[in-house]
């Protein structure tokens, strides 16, 4: 009986821009390096025709050259965001316990966000009720691994440039007396921002328009953050996006449905898709941050399968209501 004998298997050499006569493997268009073998188009599509669909983010502040340097930086990054998310990552089934399995995340069930007041674990009970108090942050006992020149730096980048933050921070100062005072966060189309607008009325958040979130000091009232609301990345990650850069989404005036970038003045709808793409691939601050780059991918991509459905489902719900 003849054996088979197995030759040796040459190693893979797969390397990020190769240079070759002098010239760098990358896509011409937006100059990412390209994988051996890779050719343009996945990184800006077609002949870079994807390229300004999605505009750039703002430069991160100067109070991120505290920490953002740190080999530890990435390991650090998921609870450093933790502490200051605005909006609770929650699931509809329990995060399933894998012991001894390696470091990524991992949900089952549906993802949605919610803004929640006076949850003793919310970055927005820090601000209105706490002070932003550096003694009283959420998730005590995780934040004691962050250093606190790091926890500090973030809260002054936050307070600094962040809108949501800025408005916040009013609401905390006024006189219980106003009992009605409360936030109404708006996507108009128009800013590139989160518009939160000082309201006191007697509005409650069944009365506001369905693209709006409303936040009360009085009421604690939870939030959810709907599927498609452009909110729900500055919100969540505002590591990432301390200008409350607007995300991928629907604003208030879009009767499309399609979606669109953050850019108002382009005006330029894109896919979902091809807006995280633009994300991880032209912002540094994605590779940087890694840890937390792998929790914002399995949101996205969560995220982006809801919306398919929620899209299906109203689209048969349309279609049977027609005559």
């Amino acid at each position: 009986m003849a054996l088979w004998q197995i030759g040796p298997i040459s190693d893979m050499r797969l390397t990020w821009g190769t240079i070759r006569g002098g010239t760098p493997h990358e896509c011409p268009y937006c100059h990412i390096s390209l994988l051996t073998g890779e050719t343009p188009g996945f990184c800006c599509g077609p002949n870079g025709s994807r390229l300004h669909d999605v505009p750039p983010l703002p430069p991160l502040p100067p109070e991120y050259n505290t920490f953002i340097n740190s080999p530890d930086i990435s390991s650090l990054s998921r609870v450093l965001n933790l502490i200051f998310s605005f909006a609770a990552l929650e699931t509809t089934h329990n995060f399933p316990n894998i012991p001894n399995g390696p470091a990524f995340v991992s949900i089952q069930g549906r993802v949605y966000h919610r803004i929640r007041p006076n949850h003793y674990n919310s970055a927005v009970r820090w601000l209105l009720h706490d002070g932003f108090i550096q003694d009283l942050p959420p998730f005590l006992s995780w934040a004691a691994i962050i250093p606190l020149p790091w926890r500090n730096a973030l809260q002054n980048a936050l307070i600094s440039v962040n809108p949501f933050v800025f408005q916040l921070r009013q609401l905390s100062a006024i006189s219980p007396s106003i009992p009605s005072a409360h936030l109404i966060l708006r996507d108009t189309g128009t800013t590139a921002e989160i518009a939160a607008i000082m309201s006191y009325e007697n509005t409650t958040q069944q009365q506001t328009r369905s693209r709006r979130l409303t936040i009360s000091k009085t009421n604690g009232q939870n939030v959810s953050i709907p599927t498609t609301s452009r909110m729900w990345e500055p919100l969540a990650y505002p590591l990432f996006f301390p200008h409350a850069t607007l995300g991928w989404g629907l604003h208030e005036s879009d009767p499309t449905g399609v979606g669109n970038s953050n850019n108002h003045q382009l005006g330029d709808g894109t896919t979902q898709i091809w807006h995280y793409r633009a994300r991880l691939l032209r912002e540094d601050r994605f590779s940087i941050l890694g840890r937390l780059a792998n929790e914002y991918l399995v949101d996205m991509f969560s995220r982006n399968l809801e919306s398919r459905l929620d899209y299906i489902i109203n689209f048969e719900s349309n279609k049977k209501m027609q005559p």
